[in-house]
């Protein structure tokens, strides 16, 4: 289901300066800027552990990612590409680490455990292309869905920056895997499959 509120990921990509012929793996922006919050959160409780989740889920991409590089399917080019999405995912996971400011948490290994076996079994490039596409495209629904949940400024300017960075992934890797185009760009972005903390706990 989409909606007309909710922001088009081929106007994410052009509002990132990363046009829609950007269809072979190509270069993603550097997430930058939010690592440098406060080291003291001052969020609300319900916004605190949402970000503790955020952290939680993006150790874990860093971990599927690590394991979808030692398939060691990938060319040179891919290589290099999923290792920057992976880096990514680090960066995310320190710049939630510093809006929370205290009792930060560690990887979710629900979700490592949950994508493990499809890495695993994924024998070609194109079937870790799927596993990665579906994990960044329900990573784009997660903090599409955490804009409009959280509620100070400063921790939904957080989901929003790593939302159009996820959501740029998720569309090099579908157009990667050859999917339908309107499959990884599609209209609307959704939250439908968006990750959620009673699906995958965090934790202490």
């Amino acid at each position: 289901m989409t909606s007309s509120s909710e922001p088009s990921r081929r106007n994410l990509l052009v509002g990132a300066g990363v046009g829609a012929a950007a269809v072979a793996i190509g270069a993603i922006p550097a997430f930058a800027g939010i690592a440098h919050a406060q080291s003291d959160s001052n969020l609300t409780p319900a916004d605190l552990q949402l970000t503790q989740f955020h952290r939680s889920i993006e150790f874990a991409f860093v971990e599927i990612y690590g394991m979808a590089l030692d398939k060691k399917l990938f060319d040179d080019a891919q290589t290099a590409y999923a290792v920057q999405f992976q880096n990514h995912h680090d960066e995310h996971a320190a710049a939630a680490g510093s809006l929370a400011g205290v009792g930060a948490v560690g990887t979710n290994g629900q979700m490592v455990n949950a994508y493990a076996g499809r890495v695993r079994t994924a024998n070609t490039v194109d079937a870790l292309f799927d596993v990665l596409f579906e994990l960044e495209s329900r990573a784009a629904s997660t903090y599409l869905l955490a804009c409009g949940t959280y509620v100070q400024p400063r921790a939904a300017g957080f989901a929003a920056a790593v939302l159009s960075i996820e959501a740029q992934h998720a569309t090099v890797l579908g157009s990667a895997a050859s999917l339908p185009t309107a499959t990884y760009i599609p209209a609307f972005e959704s939250i439908v499959g968006a990750f959620r903390p009673a699906e995958f706990p965090v934790l202490a």
